[in-house]
């Protein structure tokens, strides 16, 4: 009966033993398990961090040299005279759209805040005085936070997901030689543009994640 008692209870303390070693092996695990994940999460934070700031430079890149081009054509646009000839004019802001499809719209508002030429006219003969992006075109080239564009918007069709046209504004003065100021000419740059970047840009650093970006 004594050795019996005896098997007992080292049984009783094996399975103690063991039981304790289950139960610290399960909290190591749990542990080794949560370090990983945090650390994981860490990594894909610090990816995600990358690819935003990525895309915020290719956003201001992008929008940067858009708002150049804006500023060279506005140079360019007396000295051929253009603001004083509207058909002339219309023709070569039609063509401009044309060629850059990422502008939804494009046109010369003179200084009295009335749109004399517009790619496809339209918005012709607009009053856009009150608009900010010619209160703020006056002043010096610069670009515009997003937006609605409730005028041009009653000149588009409607979109199939039902949300609003957005667009962000740019605009640069144009003057004549002495510094007179001639007019603004405004462009909206499509937002569904700038997402698509944003898209293809994605898919090829998804497709690049080795390759340094420069």
């Amino acid at each position: 009966n004594t050795s019996k008692l005896r098997s007992r209870e080292r049984v009783g303390v094996l399975l103690a033993v063991i039981g304790s070693t289950v139960v610290l092996l399960g909290v190591l695990g749990m542990t080794i398990t949560q370090v990983n994940l945090t650390r994981l999460e860490h990594e894909e934070g610090n990816k995600l961090v990358a690819k935003a700031r990525y895309f915020a430079e290719l956003l201001d890149m992008t929008i940067g040299r858009q708002l150049m081009d804006l500023e060279s054509r506005a140079t360019l646009l007396p000295t051929l005279a253009l603001h004083q000839q509207p058909t002339k004019l219309a023709a070569w802001l039609t063509t401009i759209q044309a060629k850059i499809p990422e502008y939804t719209w494009i046109g010369f508002a003179n200084a009295n805040g009335r749109i004399v030429a517009s790619g496809n006219q339209v918005l012709q003969d607009q009053n856009v005085t009150a608009r900010e992006w010619f209160q703020a075109g006056q002043q010096y080239a610069r670009t515009l936070d997003l937006h609605d564009a409730k005028l041009l918007s009653a000149h588009l069709p409607a979109r199939s997901d039902g949300q609003p046209w957005r667009f962000i504004d740019l605009a640069s003065p144009v003057r004549d030689r002495d510094g007179t100021l001639l007019g603004v000419l405004g462009a909206h740059l499509s937002w569904d543009w700038l997402i698509a970047q944003h898209q293809r840009f994605s898919e090829s650093l998804t497709r690049q994640r080795q390759t340094e970006i420069i």
